[in-house]
């Protein structure tokens, strides 16, 4: 927008550089004494307008400015390398500069982010880049006593590799590592969170970047973390960083200087803490549209936090409620030697023992129910295992069978499975996670099928079945959370095969209570 002034405004402006005193016009030249009373030339005001939308990029007036040169009509420089600040939108605004009025031309002109990386340059007559423009420079502009004189400027963006020379500025004008013109250096980071003796590294989650510039500013964003190794873009003009991720209760900080930042480094932002213990747990059925009570589990612990009873409690079809059923954990040092289970009149119904390895991993187990035996014998594939087999053999008066069940885990959880039969029965399933914390997990107690070994809980099941099917099987789960990362409750979603035919059967909402 042009700015006129009257004869009235200028006599006054023109009467105010002559006699304030005390008075500083930025980039007013010095008088140079001569002989008699020399009036002062007339100043005027002027600004750069370099044509390039930034609005919506990485780029913010606190870190970019333009650098200039202009010479006047004799070819002197009357400001050289001159550093501007800048307003950025659909173009990039420098700050108003006052000059006397005359003719003069524009020789140089750089937006520069950071004082070091130069990112567009307008290109000068005559260069490589000069055809990508139709305006190189030099631009002759006039600055004029009746108004503020804008000097539109067509700049190219530098790209990773481009030289100075490419734009006909010298040799060392901008090429401080001009090889990348990324103003963000990118690091690696992950997750890392023990919980008990469990290390969770497939976690998500969100950092808080606080940036530190040279003058002191301090600026603060965040990103999201996905699970696994993560990307984040840390400015290259800042001075230092202080990364801070929290996590199911817990706090990890990261302090970096710029010239500590290691790009082929994964960082890791480590924490830990105790595992919570599951107190109970109160399964409901949906049963005509309302949940209904179906069953409950009480978990005790004796000394050490072991736990040494799990007592349950069933609705019966009339009713009623059943309870005194429980199952007796057993020791061998740490490890679960067996787990007994009794009716309500103490009568013991089954019995699993355990053997293990010198890694303690469950190498055999051993089930007896009545005339029935079920053994399993455990392989692992590598340490950490990646894979794991079981053999079962199921025997009882005039009947022999085995199955064969091999999984493939993945971040701690069983990713895919596959269970044969030798009465030519097959299953296979895959499993999809969240990463919250599975509490089965921190209960020490292994069972027939060594169902618990899940780091995180299952959001979905995806199974096939040939040759037999199962009554009911979960295929959906639906969880919350509490802020330490445990499930306070979940919904199960299951599906029925009858007749061959994949549908709903029913859904169920678990409570959990912790210690």
């Amino acid at each position: 927008m042009k700015l006129i002034f009257s004869k009235l405004t200028v006599a006054l402006f023109t009467f105010v550089l002559l006699f304030a005193s005390c008075s500083k016009v930025e980039d007013l030249p010095k008088p140079v004494p001569g002989k008699g009373d020399t009036p002062a030339p007339a100043t005027a005001l002027f600004r750069f307008a370099a044509q390039i939308n930034l609005t919506g990029q990485p780029y913010h007036p606190s870190s970019l400015h333009a650098i200039v040169t202009v010479v006047n009509e004799k070819g002197e420089a009357v400001l050289t390398d001159k550093q501007l600040t800048i307003e950025i939108g659909e173009q990039v605004i420098t700050q108003n500069l006052t000059l006397p009025v005359g003719q003069y031309k524009l020789t140089s002109f750089r937006l520069e982010h950071g004082n070091t990386y130069t990112r567009f340059a307008a290109p000068m007559a005559g260069s490589a880049k000069a055809q990508g423009v139709q305006h190189p420079l030099a631009i002759s502009f006039g600055v004029k006593q009746t108004e503020t004189t804008v000097v539109p400027v067509e700049v190219l963006k530098v790209a990773e590799g481009e030289k100075p020379a490419q734009f006909g500025y010298p040799a060392g004008a901008f090429d401080h590592n001009q090889s990348n013109t990324d103003p963000y250096a990118t690091i690696k980071a992950r997750v890392q969170i023990k919980v008990g003796d469990v290390v969770y590294e497939n976690t998500t989650g969100s950092v808080a970047i606080t940036t530190y510039t040279s003058n002191g500013a301090q600026t603060t964003t965040y990103a999201s973390l996905k699970a696994g190794i993560n990307d984040i873009k840390l400015l290259k003009a800042a001075t230092r960083f202080t990364l801070t991720v929290t996590k199911w209760g817990t706090r990890s900080e990261l302090s970096l200087t710029a010239a500590d930042l290691e790009l082929d480094t994964i960082y890791t932002f480590s924490t830990e803490k105790s595992a919570k213990l599951l107190k109970s747990e109160t399964t409901l059925k949906m049963v005509n549209n309302q949940y209904v009570p179906d069953h409950k589990k009480v978990y005790l612990y004796g000394n050490g936090s072991k736990l040494t009873e799990v007592q349950y409690a069933f609705r019966q079809q009339d009713g009623s409620i059943l309870r005194g059923i429980t199952e007796r954990l057993a020791y061998s040092g740490s490890n679960v030697a067996s787990v007994k289970r009794f009716d309500e009149k103490g009568v013991q119904t089954w019995a699993t023992s355990f053997s293990y390895d010198a890694a303690n991993r469950v190498t055999g187990i051993d089930h007896q129910q009545g005339a029935e035996r079920v053994t399993g014998a455990v392989t692992y594939l590598g340490t950490p295992a990646t894979g794991m087999g079981i053999t079962y053999t199921y025997t009882k008066p005039g009947y022999h069978y085995q199955i064969f069940h091999n999984r493939n885990f993945r971040l701690g959880n069983v990713q895919d499975y596959n269970i044969t039969r030798t009465n030519f029965q097959e299953e296979n399933g895959m499993s999809d996670y969240d990463d919250g914390i599975n509490p089965y997990r921190f209960l020490n107690l292994p069972d027939l099928y060594l169902s618990n070994m899940n780091q995180n809980n299952v959001v979905n099941e995806y199974k096939y079945f040939h040759a037999g099917y199962p009554d009911a099987t979960p295929y959906k789960s639906e969880y919350k959370y509490d802020a330490d990362g445990y499930p306070t409750e979940v919904i199960h979603h299951y599906r029925s095969f009858k007749g061959g035919v994949s549908k709903h059967a029913y859904t169920t909402k678990t409570t959990f209570e912790y210690q």
